[in-house]
């Protein structure tokens, strides 16, 4: 693989979310659909204040993602063989939930926003046409309980594309978000 393509469409791209979001010390991230450990592995190890659980399904993926994390010494991550919905059946919420490349937006906001804790919030890893894609979905993301707080688009190094960051919001009250504030960076 030319590196060219693993550091900018790979690893710079799972980086994006770190200037979509903030991630506080002491905070709790879950990525969902971890895959490779992308973007997980990139944020526990650009912010080794913040615990991350990689939740990937696959035995295979998750043997080789906490070979991954042994590797590189990460303490500050945990692997869980688990989909998204059995985090939510287990009651698990997290300050910020990741998912980069796991589906249409719709389907990542029914999969994710319910492991926001409130107050927290879900970065949905887009394509380039995300903004296209999340703009339409208004009423599914207040129905699970979310406001759209922000896009972010970001343009790849080296020709490799777009990537578009929506930032949904868990709201503080029960029954949904307080409205649609778009805000672009990038």
């Amino acid at each position: 693989m030319d590196v060219r393509v693993l550091v900018g469409k790979h690893l710079l791209d799972s980086a994006t979310c770190l200037v979509a979001t903030d991630f506080p010390e002491g905070a709790s991230v879950v990525d969902v659909g971890s895959g490779v450990g992308l973007p997980g592995l990139v944020v526990a190890i650009c912010r080794p204040g913040v615990r991350v659980v990689l939740a990937e399904p696959r035995g295979r993926r998750a043997g080789f993602l906490r070979w991954a994390v042994w590797q590189l010494g990460l303490d500050n991550v945990a692997v869980v063989r688990q989909r998204a919905e059995e985090l939510q059946a287990a009651g698990r919420t997290f300050d910020r939930v990741l998912a980069r490349a796991l589906a249409r937006f719709p389907v990542a906001v029914g999969l994710c926003l319910p492991l926001a804790a409130r107050g927290g919030e879900f970065v949905a890893m887009l394509g380039p046409r995300g903004e296209e894609e999340a703009s339409g979905e208004w009423e599914q993301v207040v129905g699970a309980g979310g406001s759209l707080k922000r896009v972010v688009r970001v343009q790849l190094p080296w020709g490799m594309g777009r990537r578009v960051l929506v930032v949904v919001a868990k709201g503080e009250e029960e029954g949904g978000g307080s409205g649609k504030n778009w805000v672009a960076r990038g």
